[in-house]
């Protein structure tokens, strides 16, 4: 039920001769427990077996899985990935994590300091792969930093910002309207002569249009200004809100892999939601734009969603080469909303949740099924208030999407806003159920539908959201929300449901699609699986107002929701401990300590 991305590829196309477990079930694992027989097993004793020979003989195969995920990771790490690939034996379990613990690929970052209290106290590990790639990382994003020859003129920067004056203070038809200092500066910033720039931009403080400007400016100086992102649909975005022309980093890689695309001196490479890409991603696009001599910038907040793959490179980078700040919040209307997501974006999750409760936008329910009548319910409601408003409701896991997205068709079919069935046809249109590569959906003229997979023909991207106008038994006909729109310029799109079935209801999404997104009002369901991260992007979506729902049988009470929201889940890299980051940032992100316990030792964040 988690929204998580996992490598598709077989162990065997991925390189790695261990073999692979089975999916048991919750079910099949409890009968196990109970001691009932169970035909299904997480893995056969004879592949548990040839695993732990071929760990070994080869104890790096399983430090390649552990870095998959993880480029610093302590003995727990190692303990838990190894029980997963063999046999409860301890012997046989001993032997191999021995194996491990001695193999020449393991490098120690960190010793054991046993004095310490908590996970600050364990050793930290990483591999000689990991040290070699995030040390590459390091190395030329320096030299990057030492090239001063991608400046522009400050007639052209001062222009631009001009131009985006005006365009803002048109939009809003205010004289008093325009960047603030802190956007000026980083256009300024980015501007600059330096081969590399990064920006950190808190979630709704306007980085797109401070990218906007820079794009003006750079392009008045001659040079062509290319963005990427890790998904489609931050792609979409970063290229509608800035003019920049964006693809997915794959889509890049894959031009690079054909020579096609290749940068030059001449080019400006943007790099949005830089974040959330892994050190091994990231570090081929980096020595890329190096090698072609090109500019790179990276705009993101590594606050936000961590990185999919192993590493955190986007803080490290900023932290190496400096890096402008875009802190004052311009999405959210009132001051005390503003405050609060400025609270989110610093660690300090407490006081902006308690922001929230003081204002009655936090609602404790008894149980799980009456949390999400509460928000189904006020989602409907605020439906019928605001019509013309936008407003998304989210959760962590996808069944609770699931559940949230049928109760409220539900609702709105019960108060007739919906067609229900499709004999006969009423006023609003009938109702056709549609294979989906989640199971079977049913939509009518009026549903909310969310987009799951980039489809280049039909021009639509992962997360896109849009509005059923008219269905049919082999397609079904949407206007896509905002300014997103297909190749030929249109704002409708007609599925071809027999051969794209990527689809489902979109009145409720998951948090991870959320990140980038802009909407009225929203709704959240908290979950015991959330951390600040995530808590961070879902409490920052809106312009006018979010409710938070939790259920007592999940939180007992207020401050055990306030403790698990505020749980740390960030990554680290191996440049913390060798180019003694950590000193700088503070060691509280590493053990996800409460903010009480930082704030008593004294502990400044980084």
């Amino acid at each position: 039920g988690l929204d998580i991305r996992i490598d598709n590829r077989s162990h065997l196309e991925a390189g790695i001769t261990i073999e692979p477990t089975e999916h048991v079930g919750v079910h099949a694992t409890e009968i196990n427990r109970q001691g009932g027989a169970v035909s299904r097993v997480r893995i056969s004793p004879q592949s548990a077996d040839r695993n732990a020979e071929t760990i070994r003989r080869r104890p790096d195969e399983i430090l390649k899985l552990i870095t998959n995920e993880k480029s610093v990771f302590n003995r727990y790490d190692i303990a838990r990935a190894l029980h997963r690939y063999i046999n409860d034996d301890p012997q046989t379990f001993q032997n191999a994590f021995a194996a491990v613990m001695a193999s020449k690929a393991l490098v120690q970052l960190k010793p054991d300091s046993s004095s310490l209290r908590g996970r600050d106290g364990e050793a930290r590990y990483s591999t000689v792969e990991m040290v070699a790639i995030e040390g590459a990382i390091a190395s030329n994003v320096m030299a990057m930093k030492a090239r001063q020859n991608h400046g522009v003129t400050k007639r052209y920067v001062d222009a631009a910002i001009a131009a985006e004056d005006r365009s803002i203070q048109a939009a809003s038809e205010s004289p008093g309207q325009g960047l603030s200092a802190e956007q000026r500066q980083a256009i300024e910033h980015v501007t600059g002569p330096g081969q590399i720039a990064v920006v950190i931009g808190f979630a709704g403080a306007g980085k797109s249009t401070m990218l906007a400007a820079a794009r003006h400016a750079w392009e008045a100086q001659g040079y062509r200004v290319h963005g990427a992102a890790l998904a489609g649909k931050a792609a979409e975005g970063l290229e509608q809100s800035s003019g920049i022309t964006s693809r997915t980093l794959a889509s890049w890689e894959y031009s690079w892999q054909a020579d096609r695309g290749r940068l030059n001196a001449r080019d400006v490479f943007v790099i949005d939601e830089g974040g959330m890409v892994g050190s091994r991603q990231l570090a081929r696009f980096v020595d890329e734009v190096k090698r072609a001599g090109a500019k790179l910038v990276l705009v993101g907040d590594h606050e936000q969603l961590q990185a999919i793959g192993a590493g955190a490179p986007f803080r490290a980078i900023a932290e190496a080469v400096g890096h402008a700040q875009l802190s004052e919040v311009r999405r959210q209307r009132t001051d005390w909303q503003k405050q609060a997501s400025i609270d989110f974006a610093s660690h300090r999750t407490a006081a902006g949740l308690a922001a929230y409760a003081a204002r009655e936008n936090l609602h404790l329910k008894t149980d799980h099924a009456e949390t999400l009548k509460a928000i189904i319910a006020d989602y409907v409601a605020d439906r019928s208030a605001n019509p013309n408003d936008t407003r998304i409701a989210m959760a962590h896991r996808r069944d609770d999407v699931r559940a949230i997205n049928a109760g409220i068709r539900a609702r709105l079919q019960e108060r007739g806003e919906l067609a229900k069935g499709s004999h006969p046809p009423g006023d609003k249109g009938e109702e056709l159920s549609y294979q989906t590569n989640n199971g079977k959906r049913s939509f009518a003229r009026g549903d909310r539908i969310v987009f799951l997979e980039n489809n280049r023909d039909l021009g639509v991207k992962n997360g896109m959201l849009g509005e059923v106008i008219a269905v049919a038994p082999d397609a079904i006909q949407v206007r896509l929300d905002g300014k997103a729109q297909t190749p030929d310029g249109q704002r409708q799109v007609i599925i071809p449901v027999n051969s794209y079935q990527a689809f489902d209801h979109g009145y409720a999404t998951t948090i991870h699609k959320t990140q980038g997104a802009t909407v009225d009002r929203s709704f959240v369901l908290a979950s015991t699986t959330m951390d600040r991260h995530l808590t961070y992007v879902a409490m920052t979506r809106h312009r006018e107002a979010v409710q938070l729902y939790a259920g007592l049988d999940a939180f007992k009470t207020v401050r055990s929701l306030t403790e698990t929201l505020s749980r740390s889940g960030v990554k680290e890299t191996t440049l913390d401990y060798t180019h003694d980051f950590a000193n700088r940032r503070g060691m509280e992100d590493r053990r996800g300590q409460g903010e009480s316990d930082v704030a008593s030792q004294g502990i400044s964040k980084g």
